[in-house]
């Protein structure tokens, strides 16, 4: 690849809810969409914590030409006001929101929008990685082709389905990675 990657970016975003909705899945889906969607409600009252180093890695790959795009399990209105929070919705050339045409990662159809925008400038999913702090992430990046940075947030418990290409401490680390893989 021609000294540039491109990266599909996903930040620490609803961690704790999408725990809860990964839990929930297993057992009983609609019960998991509900508290899901409940948490999130009840978030929006008092916005998110991120994650300083992520924003760092985000501005530290844009400024080395970076395409980053945001797929988050976030609804979203949610997610748009997290950006809006954060001041960082114009960072991403594309944005999709959880729940898109009714899936969500690791589903592939979750990921729909983001690969057809990607592909329409050029990009294939081999050429992307998928940076999350969940198993879900790292699934879905794995269907589509991508390779994967696991971040090992608040989220991360337990590697149990399918393995990382890479895993990192903190968001500080995955700039290094991606350029360590630009490099071979």
């Amino acid at each position: 690849v021609l000294g540039t990657c491109k990266l599909d970016y996903v930040p620490h975003a609803a961690l704790v809810g999408e725990r809860a909705l990964s839990a929930c899945i297993a057992h009983n889906l609609e019960d998991g969409i509900r508290l899901h969607r409940t948490w999130l409600r009840e978030e929006e009252h008092d916005g998110a914590p991120c994650i300083a180093s992520a924003f760092d890695a985000l501005e530290l790959l844009i400024e080395r030409g970076f395409v980053i795009t945001l797929l988050s399990s976030r609804e979203e209105r949610s997610l748009h006001r997290l950006l809006a929070l954060h001041r960082i919705k114009e960072r991403f050339i594309h944005i999709a929101a959880g729940g898109c045409e009714g899936y969500y990662k690791p589903h592939p159809l979750a990921y729909d929008s983001t690969v057809a925008h990607l592909r329409e400038l050029g990009i294939a999913p081999r050429e992307c990685v998928m940076v999350g702090d969940t198993n879900s992430d790292i699934e879905g990046a794995a269907t589509m082709g991508m390779r994967s940075i696991l971040v090992k947030t608040g989220a991360y418990a337990t590697v149990t389905r399918v393995r990382p290409t890479e895993m990192v401490e903190t968001f500080a680390k995955v700039p290094k990675v991606i350029e360590r893989w630009n490099q071979h």
